[in-house]
């Protein structure tokens, strides 16, 4: 069977490929090239078989196939690529007869077009129409090894490649529009059915959120991208959480440093409540997260609370000795408290007012030639500055005292 170009007229160069290729193949020579058969044997080429791929995309391109090998028809959408509109029929005739399965679609090269087919012709209003597209997510995840880490991808079996980011986000992104009302502060009384529903309903969002980051995270060599960043701040205000299965560490410590300014200096004393909590870089505790990892490198842990209790009966204790002392002081004989000062003016108690400032005048007098001293900045001048200060704080502590024992002389004289 042979086929016309697009102005009915035969392509010579490709009718004599074809019947090079008949001939090669053992397939009627002499005769009209049979172009479904060959068309069939070279999709089945393996991929490093260039030549076998060329010459397919060159027939494919001018002649059409009408045979009903779908899974050749698959080959033909991936060669022709999502612009052809040859190709789209083929795509879309095959997954429907493949019952639109996932799995091909996952595997072909450039899906997008027909993952959009899949999203216009579900019923994402129903259940069964929700379930699809959460099943064309999870391939698409799977055959682009999307969970595994960059690392992991550039070392693994599996394929890694980016040509599978846009349909992961094509059906995400409709799956998140879908559930858009589903939020788990407005959710049913808890433990009734309806609430259960609404949790089924409530994790396919999220997750469809968590595929949006895995898939920008992927592209280009760069995790913490634009794109995957913005993702990861809407996962963030939806769930409370940044950390999740797969996420790149690259990506989650660039977002912890721009949410806690982590990339600026620190000044100053680290607020506690940006601490980890205790022994998350030691102890292997399913409850610690991601945030509290990087909030122990960056600003460290805070004090267990045994340590804070100590701390906190240790500030109590040194509090009651204060009160005691002060207790003590109020009801204690306030000339014993100056003693020392009472020597270092070479007096007591017994002194009047009038006697004790005339010692202090004499002594102030006797300490006059500190300041005219010519030696300033030595150690002797350091010692004798020092000494008639004391001499001079002393008279302040204690003129008081001998005033109010004046005064009670007075009274008790006229009394």
């Amino acid at each position: 069977m042979t086929g016309h170009s697009a102005d009915g007229q035969w392509d010579e160069s490709v009718d004599a490929l074809l019947e090079s290729l008949a001939v090669s193949m053992g397939l009627a020579p002499g005769e009209p090239a049979p172009i479904d058969r060959i068309i069939e044997r070279l999709s089945g080429s393996p991929v490093e078989f260039k030549a076998d791929r060329d010459s397919l995309e060159r027939i494919a391109r001018e002649r059409r196939y009408t045979g009903s090998n779908h899974t050749v028809m698959l080959s033909l959408y991936d060669i022709l690529g999502p612009d052809s509109d040859f190709g789209m029929e083929y795509g879309i005739r095959a997954i429907e007869a493949f019952g639109r399965d996932p799995k091909k679609i996952a595997a072909l090269h450039s899906p997008d077009r027909l993952v959009e087919y899949v999203i216009a012709t579900a019923d994402g209003a129903t259940d069964e129409g929700l379930e699809e597209l959460v099943k064309l997510k999870d391939a698409l995840l799977h055959e682009g090894s999307f969970r595994l880490s960059r690392w992991e991808r550039q070392n693994s079996r599996y394929r890694n490649d980016q040509t599978l980011i846009p349909s992961v986000v094509l059906v995400a992104g409709e799956i998140a529009s879908l559930l858009k009302d589903f939020d788990m502060r407005n959710a049913p009384d808890f433990g009734t059915p309806e609430f259960i529903a609404y949790g089924e309903k409530w994790v396919m969002r999220w997750k469809a959120h968590a595929a949006i980051v895995l898939a920008y995270q992927a592209q280009g060599d760069n995790p913490a991208n634009p794109e995957a960043m913005e993702a990861l701040a809407v996962y963030e205000s939806l769930t409370g959480s940044y950390d999740a299965p797969g996420f790149e560490h690259g990506l989650m410590k660039a977002h912890f440093k721009i949410k806690y300014g982590a990339d600026k200096p620190v000044t100053g004393e680290v607020p506690e409540e940006l601490k980890a909590d205790v022994n998350v870089m030691g102890q292997l505790n399913l409850h610690h997260t991601m945030d509290d990892f990087y909030r122990a490198i960056y600003f460290g842990t805070k004090k267990p609370a045994w340590k804070i209790h100590a701390e906190q009966e240790k500030q109590e204790q040194a509090r009651q000795a204060r009160a005691e002392a002060l207790i003590d002081e109020m009801f204690s004989d306030p000339w014993t408290r100056c003693e020392n000062e009472l020597r270092i003016l070479g007096i007591n108690k017994e002194y009047s007012h009038e006697a004790a400032r005339a010692a202090y005048r004499r002594g102030v007098f006797s300490h006059r030639e500190t300041f005219v001293r010519m030696d300033v900045g030595t150690p002797e001048y350091a010692a004798a500055m020092k000494e008639t200060a004391a001499f001079i704080s002393a008279w302040k502590k204690l003129e008081p005292l001998y005033d109010a024992k004046s005064n009670q002389e007075a009274a008790t004289a006229n009394a």
